[in-house]
């Protein structure tokens, strides 16, 4: 596939993940990032990046759709698809390596490519979650953990996907359990504020504020209420949407979260037997 050819699909699937048409999103990356494994290390720099923003298309979309599933194994399916993307392309040695040997590329294409390989770090974390609350096992919240860990190892520090990256990781740490570290989430919250103009736009500002209001509420901590709100606020103006959208979308999620859980019967997978177990 010619590098013009490939980029135009990128960008289309891409709109179709933004506009919330995950289904043709899904269709688009499905169809166009399958590649022989072998062929992988004979690929450009310029066509693997377009892989890697193929993957992560895809990867995404089926986790966004499956959050949109009551049924929990309808979900468990979308999700294991999204689990083989990882392990064939995320994890395949070559593009762990070919990552690798980008961090030492030239300045003005550093950030892109240490940006696509933290947010490839992200998405499985984002992956471990989903998969923890569908099973009900929380001892999967540390696979998680590790994965955001590994994504802010890898994006620069001060960078915005350092930022999200971070706060991701605490809000786990929190689910399982942990004491959050508050420092290293306000500092990581405000720098994703303050780079939203550049990176991410309104809507990322809105959802981290949304993120680091919530835990402030729960962590009793009247300061960081109030910069939370102001900056949702601020966010959702800017958007010109109003911020009920999302305190209202996790109540939905939190309802959908709990049917999948009790719909899940325990997806046929041999390398996820132990899920009929839950601690």
């Amino acid at each position: 596939m010619i590098e013009r050819d490939i980029t135009t699909i990128v960008n289309s699937a891409e709109n179709q993940r933004v506009q919330g048409n995950f289904v043709k999103a899904i269709t688009l990356a499905r169809e166009h990032s399958q590649i022989n494994t072998t062929e992988i290390s004979e690929l450009t720099w310029k066509q693997l990046t377009s892989f890697m923003q193929l993957w992560r298309i895809l990867t995404v979309s089926l986790m966004s759709l499956a959050n949109g599933k009551w049924n929990g194994n309808e979900a468990a399916k979308l999700l294991l698809e999204a689990r083989d993307v990882f392990r064939t392309y995320y994890n395949h040695l070559c593009v762990k390596l070919a990552a690798s040997e980008m961090k030492t590329a030239p300045a003005e294409t550093e950030y892109q490519i240490l940006e696509i390989l933290a947010e490839m770090y992200r998405d499985q974390g984002n992956w471990w979650q989903r998969w923890a609350r569908l099973t009900g096992i929380a001892r999967y919240l540390e696979k998680a953990i590790d994965c955001y860990d590994k994504a802010a190892q890898a994006a620069i520090e001060g960078s915005s996907a350092w930022g999200v990256a971070t706060m991701e990781r605490e809000i786990a740490k929190r689910q399982r359990g942990e004491k959050i570290d508050w420092n290293a989430f306000s500092c990581a919250y405000r720098k994703v504020v303050e780079l939203a103009p550049q990176t991410g736009g309104w809507d990322r500002k809105a959802a981290v504020s949304w993120w680091y209001l919530r835990e402030a509420i729960l962590a009793g901590r009247l300061e960081g209420i109030k910069e939370g709100f102001n900056n949702l606020l601020s966010a959702c103006q800017e958007g010109k949407t109003s911020w009920i959208k999302y305190p209202l979308k996790e109540l939905i999620q939190l309802v959908f979260s709990k049917v999948r859980e009790n719909t899940y019967t325990g997806y046929e997978d041999p390398d996820l037997a132990a899920l009929t177990t839950r601690t």
